[in-house]
């Protein structure tokens, strides 16, 4: 610890406190005993310290409940202050704090060291940063009269006094000299960054319960591979698909008379409207992605929360399989008969798979789009 006299941090301000213009009648403080090496405003910190109670909304209503914000001493480490020993500026930093007594220790680049209470810290930083008295014109400050808090806004400096001018938002005023102007920065300080704290918290549990991407559990992809392979085993043979995939199948309908009695060209322009509706709309999902909400169910081991997804992985549902599927079908059902109207149908007996991919598609897609409506009816 150095024996170095601690510089008088009175000859700094540019007023002694009890010269300060006030316009705001403020809670008595007790009267305590404290050495003279002690200045006037180290001792109005201490208490003003025990007494501030800061919410981050600032209520003014006495029966508001207040939570009470420490000051965070880990938050000043590493900062640069400047202080004067023997007509000297000697530089340093901040290294380490002592919760326990409230003091910051401070090594000198001289290679001393002391520590410094909150007040000393305070205008240490203030003379490293070098500011001006300008500089804080335009700053908001808060301030507390007994249990109470108040915000405010510097908004002149008198050169003359050396006192800035604070307009509260209620209509109050006041004038602070340099000591309490830097306490009442601070102290709006720490409410800012008590807010941003808890909206970094809230911001970290909501990402929390926002569902991420993972891989599908082992056993939904073995029963998946099972079901499939059974389906794949008893598929038609290509014959008994072929006496279905006709193009008499894909040129005419049910309705032999009538308006339903549409010809090859009407179907082929319907089929294929409704092919291209499907697939906007699916690029368009593709594109602006999809969102989810998971309720999580009494007793259930699946997590709760938000589905966020984009891209290709839009595709992965049932629903959207199903939907593909449809607009798949109704393409190649439009291609059919359009084919047929230029006179192409050679096209058509040289590739057997677009009659029967129009079939297994219909044949799969059919069901699923029937049972997906049934269940948003339901």
């Amino acid at each position: 610890m150095s024996r170095r006299p601690r510089g008088d941090i009175n000859r700094y301000q540019g007023a002694e406190i009890s010269s300060r213009k006030s316009f705001r009648d403020r809670t008595k403080l007790p009267t305590l005993s404290v050495p003279t090496s002690f200045t006037k405003f180290t001792l109005r910190i201490a208490i003003d310290i025990t007494v501030l109670q800061i919410t981050t909304n600032m209520p003014k209503s006495k029966s508001s409940k207040k939570n009470k914000v420490e000051i965070d001493g880990s938050y000043y480490i590493n900062l640069k202050i400047s202080k004067e020993f023997d007509n000297e500026i000697y530089q340093g930093t901040i290294d380490s704090y002592d919760h326990s007594r409230s003091l910051w220790h401070v090594t000198y680049t001289d290679g001393d060291e002391e520590e410094l209470n909150y007040a000393e810290i305070l205008l240490g930083i203030h003379l490293a940063k070098g500011n001006n008295a300008t500089h804080y014109v335009g700053k908001q400050v808060l301030r507390s009269f007994g249990s109470e808090v108040y915000n405010g806004t510097v908004d002149t400096y008198d050169e003359k006094d050396r006192l800035w001018h604070v307009a509260f938002d209620d209509g109050d005023e006041e004038e602070l000299d340099l000591e309490e102007l830097l306490f009442a920065l601070d102290s709006y300080d720490i409410v800012k960054r008590a807010d941003q704290k808890k909206k970094d918290e809230k911001k970290e549990t909501d990402d929390q319960s926002t569902v991420k991407s993972a891989p599908p559990p082992l056993h939904t992809v073995i029963v998946f591979t099972i079901v499939m392979s059974i389906c794949f085993y008893m598929l038609p043979s290509l014959q008994s698909i072929d006496e279905y995939a006709t193009i008499e199948t894909f040129t005419s309908t049910i309705f032999k008379k009538g308006p339903f009695a549409l010809p090859p060209i009407a179907l082929a322009i319907i089929r294929l409207s409704f092919a291209f509706t499907c697939l906007y709309t699916t690029m368009a999902k593709i594109k602006t992605g999809s969102q989810f909400k998971i309720v999580k169910l009494p007793g259930s081991k699946l997590k709760g929360g938000m589905i966020y997804i984009r891209g290709w992985r839009t595709q992965g549902f049932y629903t959207s399989w199903g939907w593909n599927l449809l607009g798949i079908s109704f393409f190649l059902g439009g291609i059919i008969p359009l084919l047929v109207v230029i006179g192409r149908e050679d096209v058509l007996h040289a590739n057997p798979w677009i009659l029967r991919g129009a079939l297994i598609c219909f044949e799969i897609a059919a069901p699923s789009a029937l049972l997906t409506s049934l269940l948003y009816i339901k």
